[in-house]
């Protein structure tokens, strides 16, 4: 995927498999957003924020209940998530970026 085709508030994405620990050591994020970091889940890209030796892009895991806002926010650089594959799961096209977290979003506690 490349870096134009990622439009806030409707990419979705899968984050990678494995992605280094401290690749975001030395920015100025808030701890939730790093505490909020998940390998292999799934979730729709809301900002990016240039600059801090590479962009940080946010990604929201979760919905709230009443599904207003978005929860589970975590920062990541571009190269630790990937496009979701519509092509697995083609049904996802169709549902709202609410129903696409409660379905495709990773199981909260």
């Amino acid at each position: 995927m490349d870096v134009d085709q990622i439009k806030p508030g409707k990419t979705r994405v899968t984050i990678a498999e494995k992605f280094k620990k401290n690749a975001t050591r030395g920015m100025f994020i808030k701890d939730d957003h790093l505490s909020n970091r998940k390998n292999m889940a799934n979730g729709i890209v809301l900002q990016w924020v240039p600059g801090h030796g590479g962009d940080v892009w946010f990604v929201a895991h979760a919905m709230s209940k009443d599904g207003k806002t978005y929860e589970d926010v975590a920062a990541y650089a571009f190269n630790e998530f990937d496009a979701f594959d519509f092509n697995k799961n083609p049904e996802s096209k169709k549902l709202n970026n609410d129903a696409f977290l409660k379905k495709y979003g990773p199981k909260l506690a």
